[in-house]
């Protein structure tokens, strides 16, 4: 998004989203600094986070494919040479699911003209030149092709068609080594880091310690750790476990006694540490936590969203959480109230009309004060 766009210093300071997964049509006018997402099951609050995935990757082939994948949208076949073939479910990025030739979904702050933008073509399509490009690529042409446009550039993306014989693995890569085939001056990603609503995996954690290690975005870490410990840490490192095993465990030292694996700190130890990673390795970019009171009790949730306001203005952070709980939004309400320069803004996202549209419903600084001392329903 050009400069003079934003709002405060916000990557995105709305929401537009046109045609994408679940959603039809919504609009959210302001986003801020950290930005709590409200409403019951299956409203479309993960596909909110799954939009601006896609809007901070720039619409790269990778990221569809991941959005795909968390949600277990993979298509399989078997044929009697390739064996088991298994592609994404492409047409699960589409409203309805069954796109049709230059059916499109798009992802931008709202009246922005250069919104991220991807329409389903053909090969008939495309200009000679790009034809002749993937052609020598050998992509595969028998499919639908994403024609992405963003910020007035343009590329165009070919997806795996369902004959499209080949091994899991390379299917995969495939699809990721066409991409680039775009002007060369294509934005650079935005960082985006995604917390699932699940306990954050050593993997994931031990990935984004290695960052943050020996810098001074270390110690929030540890800071934010406390806040669901009640013996004193005095440090965290990722350990190679032991033999006859895989990957990296993350290790804590007690003040007193010996290390101890993490997780044995319970789910809280593990959620607040992996918010502080996610922080710190989003700067400058968006940290998406997919409900965001798991693991946290609801005694710890005024100190949690403290502590991510405060980091997310520091490092220049933009966080969107979903919550199901009324005890989270009662404590982001708490400690938004609390610091006046935090920019938190709550939104519940209800059903508009059958068509698949969504209807956004704002609550500021002030009225989540108001909704907190009054026990008012803002789920």
């Amino acid at each position: 998004m050009p400069e003079d766009t934003k709002t405060n210093g916000l990557h995105l300071p709305s929401l537009s989203v046109r045609g994408f997964r679940g959603i039809n049509r919504l609009d959210i006018e302001r986003l801020g600094r950290v930005t709590l997402l409200a409403g019951r099951n299956g409203v479309g609050k993960t596909t909110v986070l799954d939009a601006i995935q896609l809007f901070a990757r720039r619409g790269e082939a990778a990221s569809f494919r991941d959005v795909l994948t968390s949600h277990h949208e993979i298509e399989t076949s078997h044929d009697d040479e390739a064996g088991r073939t298994e592609r994404p479910a492409f047409e699960a990025l589409f409203y309805g699911r069954k796109p049709g030739p230059h059916d499109k979904f798009s992802i931008g702050a709202v009246g922005d003209p250069e919104q991220l933008t991807v329409e389903a073509v053909m090969a008939a399509d495309l200009p000679p030149e790009w034809l002749e490009r993937l052609e020598r690529q050998r992509a595969a042409l028998d499919g639908p092709i994403f024609f992405v446009s963003f910020r007035g550039l343009t590329d165009y993306q070919p997806v795996l068609s369902e004959d499209f014989a080949a091994p899991h693995v390379f299917a995969m890569r495939q699809w990721k080594r066409v991409r680039g085939l775009g002007q060369e001056d294509w934005p650079d990603n935005a960082p985006c880091i995604l917390l699932g609503p699940d306990v954050v995996e050593n993997r994931q954690l031990a990935e984004l310690w290695d960052e943050v290690a020996l810098t001074p975005s270390e110690e929030l870490a540890l800071d934010a750790l406390q806040l669901a410990c009640r013996m004193k840490i005095e440090g965290v490192a990722p350990i190679e476990r032991p033999r006859r095993s895989t990957g990296r465990r993350m290790m804590v030292k007690p003040a007193r006694g010996d290390r101890v694996p993490l997780r044995s700190l319970g789910d809280g130890a593990v959620r607040t540490l992996g918010t502080a990673l996610g922080l710190a390795n989003a700067k400058e970019g968006f940290l998406l936590i997919d409900e965001a009171e798991n693991g946290i009790h609801h005694s710890l949730l005024r100190d949690y969203w403290a502590m991510v306001l405060h980091a997310a203005r520091e490092h220049n952070v933009q966080v969107l959480a979903t919550t199901h709980s009324w005890d989270c939004i009662a404590g982001f309400a708490e400690a938004a109230c609390e610091d006046e320069s935090s920019e938190g803004v709550a939104v519940r996202l209800e059903p508009d009309d059958e068509d698949g549209s969504l209807r956004s419903v704002e609550y500021s600084e002030a009225d989540l004060n108001i909704a907190a001392t009054q026990g008012i329903e803002v789920r």
